[in-house]
């Protein structure tokens, strides 16, 4: 799924791709974090990763906190557990691309996901 926020800067016309923030809900999936940050992190056009914890106590913000050492693109929200889609909006949220890309910790990516993704935006304006 894909959000173009109709308040963020539309660079379509400046021929350029849009800052991508890929945001994943996690609960309990801290043995498929590592392939899937990796995937995720490896995109060209990345602007950054939000993994939106939802509850989990299984290890999951430690591994993603030490991770984040490596790469400053991810970014950890440690919430309450609340559910998926709750979780899913507190990580867009906290996304600052122009583009949101939604994503599951069992999805992996392949190179130039994140481009191919974000080429098929287009920005609107709302009418009121």
């Amino acid at each position: 799924m894909l959000a173009t926020s109709p308040y963020r800067k539309d660079r379509s016309s400046q021929g350029s791709h849009p800052r991508v923030s890929v945001v994943a809900p996690s609960y309990q999936r801290r043995h498929d974090l590592p392939r899937f940050i990796d995937s995720v992190l490896g995109q060209s056009d990345l602007h950054e990763l939000v993994v939106a914890v939802d509850g989990s106590r299984d290890g999951s913000v430690e591994w993603l906190q030490k991770r984040r050492l490596l790469d400053q693109r991810l970014t950890v929200l440690d919430l309450p557990n609340r559910g998926a889609g709750p979780a899913r909006r507190s990580g867009i949220e906290a996304a600052t691309g122009e583009t949101s890309c939604y994503s599951t910790m069992t999805s992996l990516r392949r190179p130039e996901w994140c481009r191919a993704t974000a080429g098929t935006t287009t920005s609107w304006s709302p009418s009121w």
